[in-house]
């Protein structure tokens, strides 16, 4: 179980790297927002995100929090935030109503990765390496709030920020995982 991890971040960097070459985007817009754009890109968004759900759900609620002995709280935070991303996926961001719905959901997703970094930088058993990540991780996420809150600028940029927060939340998770 513990490899379903890997698996399921591997296979999403892949996945969403197919999407954005194949489907080129444009920098000031999010993957959903950029997926948006085509009847073809949502299914495929939505086909991509399924199976790493899956995956990564199973591994995290099956084994991560299991070996880490991590509270229920921790799990009911991933679940708020993996019911973000189910309406997120289910919703895209389109036009009218579905935008507000979209936006409010992948909020909730993007909050739950804060928190939970946030959450497991205050528990123990973390290697030097994962732990020092892990803090890097949360200082980034809370630049990146305060960029998008307080600097219109920072929107210039959604991409490569949304992709780079996640993508520091899933390494964080890797290394928590394997440098024990």
């Amino acid at each position: 179980m513990k490899s379903l991890g890997l698996f399921s971040i591997v296979y999403i960097i892949f996945a969403l790297g197919f999407l954005v070459s194949y489907w080129p985007g444009d920098l000031s817009k999010s993957l959903s927002q950029n997926a948006a754009r085509k009847k073809s890109s949502i299914i495929y968004y939505g086909i991509a995100f399924v199976p790493f759900l899956v995956f990564f759900t199973i591994f995290f609620l099956g084994w991560f929090i299991t070996e880490f002995r991590l509270p229920l709280f921790f799990s009911i935070v991933y679940s708020i935030g993996l019911f973000g991303q189910v309406v997120a996926l289910v919703i895209p961001e389109t036009r009218g109503w579905k935008i507000a719905i979209h936006r409010g959901f992948a909020f909730m997703m993007s909050l739950s990765l804060w928190l939970l970094t946030a959450m497991l930088l205050l528990q123990p058993g973390f290697s030097d390496i994962a732990r020092i990540w892990g803090v890097g991780t949360a200082i980034y996420m809370g630049v990146c709030w305060a960029l998008v809150i307080f600097s219109k600028k920072a929107y210039e940029y959604s991409l490569l920020f949304q992709v780079s927060y996640v993508l520091s939340f899933l390494i964080f998770i890797l290394l928590a995982t394997y440098t024990v």
